[in-house]
């Protein structure tokens, strides 16, 4: 509220409203997710020629960076724990030769990649599991129940193949049913040639 009014006139779209502040922090907590900091969203407002967009993002900047400054000293804000945690992994010994497991995540945030990423570096061994049929993405978004899941699958292969690391190996075999109703249900909730 205070940086909505202390900012009110160099603002064009954002008032201080009850509603706003809600919004705005909204729009914090989602751009710390996906690893966009000031100088990221300063560069994409000097690259957007939409002019609409371009004031709307301007408003945005005006009042994340001001909020960044506020908290610098002092704060941290609980979004970025994950962010501080991957800037210092590197110093840590506490991941050294640890096998880490990672259960029953249906996608991951920028910066759970990047944590992701930077404990592949140090750990002895990653499990992670997705819940998917097969991790060939055939489908289309509307008749595949695991299409996000496929997604996030292909994010974290490819990660693994960019940081070069060796024998990743993947579950082909199903242990997940036990009997075969729950098995022929997840084989055709969504077909259109279904079996009875």
């Amino acid at each position: 509220y205070d940086i909505l009014e202390s900012k009110k006139g160099e603002i064009k779209f954002l008032g201080k409203s009850d509603k706003n502040i809600e919004l705005v922090s909204t729009i914090f907590t989602e751009m710390k997710k996906h690893g966009i900091n000031v100088e990221k969203l300063k560069e994409s407002i000097d690259n957007t020629q939409d002019m609409y967009l371009k004031t709307k993002l301007n408003d945005i900047y005006i009042l994340y960076k001001e909020y960044e400054e506020r908290i610098a000293e002092n704060y941290i804000d609980a979004n970025d724990v994950l962010t501080k945690l991957a800037e210092k992994i590197d110093n840590s010994t506490m991941f050294d030769n640890a096998v880490i497991y990672i259960d029953e995540f249906a996608g991951f945030t920028e910066q759970e990649y990047i944590l992701i990423k930077k404990l592949l570096k140090k750990a002895k061994q990653i499990n992670i599991t997705i819940c998917t049929d097969w991790l060939e993405n055939n489908g289309s978004q509307e008749n595949d129940i695991y299409y996000q899941n496929k997604i996030t699958a292909q994010k974290i292969v490819k990660l693994i193949e960019d940081e070069e690391i060796e024998n990743p190996v993947i579950l082909k075999e199903k242990h997940r049913f036990r009997n075969i109703e729950l098995k022929h249900l997840e084989e055709n909730i969504y077909n259109n040639k279904y079996k009875k």
